[in-house]
């Protein structure tokens, strides 16, 4: 293995100005770790009255890593600048709509809809997180359940306000 690339000092040698750029974006690599990112999870102020256990589990696979204050953090949520996008992907869908902290004005039929077609989950979410994936006869039953939780909770009738 006399040709072999580690015994040849001249394929070894690496440009200065390409040496300089790789220390470079190593370092920012490292200093963007520094810049805080908010991954709280409030207390849970108020939950549907669920139907079923089934309904709620439905709603913890497919929908409570966004929608909820009880996020399950995954581990590249801590790693910049994943962080920075996932961070701001939950606050976004907390202010949408929040299992945490039902309300009256909250409406199923906006959430049914978006199951329904297929927008939530949205795709780049279950790329990465499959589980959350609901096969047709789990989707059917989760949105039954879900228009009943609501009836149940006496919130969200299927108008929206205008």
């Amino acid at each position: 293995m006399a040709n072999s690339i580690s015994s040849n000092p001249q394929l070894m040698k690496i440009p200065r100005r390409v040496k300089a750029t790789l220390i470079a974006l190593g370092v920012l690599a490292l200093a963007i770790q520094l810049i805080p990112v908010s991954r709280s999870n409030p207390p849970v102020i108020k939950e549907l009255v669920w139907d079923s256990p089934m309904t709620r589990a439905f709603a913890r696979r497919a929908c409570y890593d966004c929608h909820s204050n009880e996020v399950t953090w995954p581990w590249y949520s801590h790693v910049a600048p994943a962080s920075w996008l996932v961070a701001s992907d939950v606050k976004n869908a907390r202010e949408r709509f929040n299992f945490s902290e039902i309300g009256a004005d909250d409406r199923v039929g906006i959430l049914v809809k978006q199951i329904n077609t297929g927008t939530m989950p949205p795709m780049s979410y279950l790329a990465l997180h499959s589980a959350a994936r609901l096969a047709a006869q789990e989707k059917s039953a989760y949105l039954a359940g879900l228009r009943r939780s609501f009836e149940l909770s006496g919130i969200g009738s299927d108008q929206p306000k205008q």
